[in-house]
């Protein structure tokens, strides 16, 4: 064989030699890399997350009459020195630890409780004295008079929820020889406000 011949012959052979070494170790680069991944998965599997679950509570309450007869003082004659009482119950239901106020109204807006009834139930400015009758509101411990008109501040019922009704008792009086005035059916209207 020429020598020119075995220079090429060689060559060829060098670069094989050298091109297979350059195969060989990208193929090796190339499997250590996929070995590397592998392992990174493996090492995050399961793969795991997390996610919040949310609600929000909102504060209610709610108040109701126990009886729609409300106060009732009954029966007396014109001439009567008797004086009177009675009661009713405001249910209350408010959401656990919400603190709430009551306020009642009477239709004259008296910020202490102090109402009239007047006959036929007609409005307090066109009501005559005689057709008249007063009374007071009171809170269940008889203590302290119960009105006021927005619901903060003096003369109210302060309480605080528990989720289930409260029944919560309203005095009610009239003072005697109230009952000199003219004879028919006296009535008021005593609004209820529960501010929370």
């Amino acid at each position: 064989m020429e020598p020119t011949n075995l220079l090429g012959l060689s060559f060829l052979i060098g670069f094989f030699m050298s091109t297979r070494r350059v195969v060989l170790t990208s193929l090796a680069s190339c499997a250590l890399a996929v070995f590397a991944t592998g392992a990174i998965a493996a090492a995050s599997n399961p793969a795991t997350t997390s996610f919040p679950v949310t609600a929000t509570v909102v504060k209610a309450c709610t108040v109701a009459m126990n009886s729609a007869a409300g106060i009732a003082f009954g029966e007396f004659e014109t001439n009567s020195t008797a004086s009177a009482a009675q009661t009713t119950t405001i249910n209350v239901t408010c959401s656990k630890k919400t603190g709430y106020t009551i306020a009642l109204t009477p239709s004259n807006a008296s910020t202490s409780g102090a109402g009239v009834m007047t006959l036929g139930g007609m409005d307090f400015a066109s009501a005559s004295a005689d057709q008249k009758i007063a009374y007071q509101l009171q809170q269940p411990t008889g203590s302290g008079v119960w009105g006021n008109v927005t619901g903060t501040g003096p003369n109210v019922y302060t309480g605080t929820g528990n989720g289930a009704v409260q029944p919560i008792i309203v005095n009610g009086s009239v003072a005697a020889g109230a009952w000199n005035v003219e004879p028919g059916a006296y009535s008021d209207t005593v609004q209820v406000k529960v501010t929370y």
